[in-house]
């Protein structure tokens, strides 16, 4: 409530402006309604002076020339001069009011009998003084905005009640004085001021948030953006990633997606996009060997869905693709040998891999695949049984040993007679080339018995073989693989030893007894030979005469020798005679001496008296640069006292 205080003195006529003496310059009253209450105060009355009637008057407020009146209410008097009263009313429309001073002034016909007692300062309260509110829209189609009132009193708390429409918010709400200066809202409500307030209101569309899902994580992407308006036209697209074929999409909540495009509901949206997975598998080894095989099994991911693999090393080494029912959730696949022939330098490959496709039907068609799946890190290994073939080994006998040939016996190895030629055409397998052959003899050592050569064949020639019995030679040949295959053959080496023997010659009389001063002479012989070419051993005894005896039969003990004039031929008692057996079979010749020692005597002197022999005849011519010669028997002996020369020259040296 107001309170306007002012002085009035004296006796006015009502019709004559009278000032309260009090400034509305600070009080703006627009398109309001003022109430005065109580118009009393200390004394103040109205007064009718005429005593037999009543009388009335029309009360206004008016600036100080009487001007822009505004009645407020309606004096009534009883025929009393001395009856008082008070009186509230209302005034409306006292814009005009502002900023001038507040007058009381009365009118009408019987105006002039009511005077305005005035004993003390007049009080005016002002019970109720309203202020508009004006609501406003910055844009139309975004809401609207309702207030717990539009007209109300200055310090009154005014609710605003904006309502924005489907898909819209508030985006501003602000009021603002009719003299200027802006109104403090806080949650959609502010105090009154003692002036009329503009409200006005702007609503702005939602951006709502588009949630993306892919189901299952990681089957693709979704192309959409992350927010859009109510009402927007949002476009979306889905990808799949490998392994994955997209199905369909969902939403929450649900929108209709058409054409890849929906249109944003007034809320967010999940949108979920919907793929196909395609199954797994597994290999039971990722060691695969040419001929065997491996097991695939297929982890299905619908009990539908139907499969197609294929096993691939590259160029050359690929299978078909195979399919498969959708029952078939394992399979064993053959694992073709034939495919080593394409590493013909190598005993494995690395980097396989098994690609098995996933589809939603039997159609096994590009357009119903959902996906593959890959086993990788596959390696392929030739075959064990790929190896070398050596083929038959040829040994043959070897008769030029370096710069010596031997004679020809026949095609039969003889020990340190022969060599061995050895020869073989080995063969690569599934694709590969022999790179070196190695040769080998047990039993022998050294480069002449051991031998590789870089090479496809084989033609060597061994050393002198000097080891009788049976020999193993071993041909290894190795492949481009590294690989290597052998083959063994056997041959016989014959045992041969030099014709060797004994001769013994002794002299005998022309009986034939034993006589050491016998003119003839007697033998025993023994020879043998090894079997190897005994067909053209012969056995010959030659005495110093020339004359020859052939032997036939081993051994010969006590047989005349070499026959001569009187069947027998005499050897000169005072001289040796040296008597040779030559043995000789198809490698070598041995020759055998035996001396027919001269006649035996106990003291012999030569003729010259220059030899002096003891138990034997001189038989050889005096040293050079001697004079004279003694010779002893080979089997005498001769002492000096009771020692032999032997013992004697011992001890003596002994003492020396």
């Amino acid at each position: 409530m107001a309170k306007v205080t002012g002085t009035l003195t004296g006796n006015v006529n009502m019709g004559t402006p009278r000032s309260l003496g009090v400034s509305m310059a600070s009080n703006r009253y627009p398109n309001g309604t003022v109430t005065f209450t109580n118009i009393k105060a200390g004394g103040a009355y109205w007064k009718n002076n005429h005593t037999s009637q009543a009388r009335s008057a029309d009360i206004y407020l008016c600036d100080k020339n009487g001007n822009h009146k505004h009645k407020i209410f309606t004096v009534s008097l009883s025929a009393d001069g001395t009856n008082t009263t008070t009186k509230s009313g209302t005034v409306s429309g006292a814009s005009d009011l502002a900023g001038k001073a507040l007058y009381v002034v009365g009118g009408g016909s019987q105006a002039g009998d009511i005077i305005f007692r005035n004993t003390s300062p007049v009080e005016i309260n002002y019970s109720s003084l309203n202020y508009t509110v004006a609501l406003a829209i910055a844009a139309p189609g975004g809401g609207n905005i309702t207030a717990s009132a539009t007209s109300v009193q200055a310090g009154s708390t005014v609710t605003l009640y904006p309502s924005p429409n489907t898909g819209y918010q508030v985006s501003s709400l602000t009021a603002v004085k009719q003299g200027g200066g802006s109104v403090t809202i806080t949650n959609n409500q502010f105090t009154m001021p003692s002036e009329n307030v503009s409200v006005t209101v702007a609503f702005s569309k939602i951006n709502y948030a588009i949630t993306k899902v892919v189901n299952p994580t990681g089957a693709g992407a979704i192309t959409a953006p992350a927010t859009a308006n109510y009402g927007d036209t949002v476009s979306v697209s889905a990808s799949a990633n490998s392994g994955y074929k997209f199905k369909n999409w969902s939403s929450s909540p649900a929108v209709t997606i058409s054409n890849g495009a929906f249109t944003m509901p007034a809320s967010a949206v999940t949108l979920t996009a919907n793929y196909m997975t395609r199954s797994t598998a597994a290999l039971n080894t990722l060691s695969l060997t040419g001929g065997g095989t491996a097991v695939l099994t297929i982890t299905q991911e619908k009990s539908t869905y139907c499969h197609s693999y294929q096993l691939s090393f590259g160029t050359g080494m690929q299978t078909q693709v195979i399919t498969l029912a959708a029952d078939v959730t394992s399979v064993t696949i053959d694992i073709p040998a034939s495919w080593s022939s394409e590493i013909p330098n190598s005993a494995t490959k690395t980097g396989g891999t098994l690609t098995v496709w996933t589809y939603e039907d039997n159609t096994y068609s590009g357009g119903s695949i959902i996906g593959s799946y890959q086993i990788t890190g596959l390696t392929y290994n030739v075959p064990a049984s790929a190896v070398p073939t050596v083929g038959a080994v040829t040994a043959s006998v070897a008769r030029t040993i370096g710069s010596t040939t031997f004679a020809n016996v026949g095609d039969v190895f003889v020990q340190n007679k022969c060599g061995v030629r050895i020869q073989a055409s080995p063969a690569g397998a599934s694709g590969s080339t022999i790179t070196s052959i190695a040769v080998s003899i047990s039993g022998y050592t050294g480069t002449d018995y051991n031998k590789t050569v870089s090479a496809s064949s084989l033609d060597v020639t061994s050393g002198i073989l000097n080891i009788a019995g049976t020999t193993e030679i071993t041909v290894t040949a190795t492949d481009s693989r590294g690989r290597t295959g052998t083959e063994t053959v056997q041959i016989t080496v014959l045992a041969y030893n030099s014709p060797a023997g004994s001769l013994e010659v002794w002299r005998v009389d022309s009986n034939g007894d034993p006589d050491d001063l016998g003119e003839y002479a007697k033998f025993s012989c023994s020879y043998s030979w090894s079997a190897v070419g005994s067909n053209s051993l012969t056995a010959e005894l030659e005495s110093d005469s020339g004359n020859t005896y052939s032997v036939t039969s081993t051994p010969i003990t006590g047989a005349n020798i070499l026959p001569g004039s009187g069947n027998r031929e005499q050897f000169g008692t005072q001289a040796e005679h040296i008597i040779t057996l030559t043995l000789e079979d198809s490698f070598e010749t041995t020759v055998i001496t035996a001396k027919l020692p001269s006649a035996k005597y106990i003291i012999y002197v030569d003729e010259g008296g220059d030899k002096l022999a003891i138990m034997k005849a001189a038989t050889h011519s005096i040293p050079a640069g001697k004079t004279s010669v003694i010779e002893f028997s080979a089997d005498s002996e001769i002492y000096i006292g009771n020692e032999t020369l032997a013992e004697y020259i011992a001890r003596i040296v002994q003492g020396i």
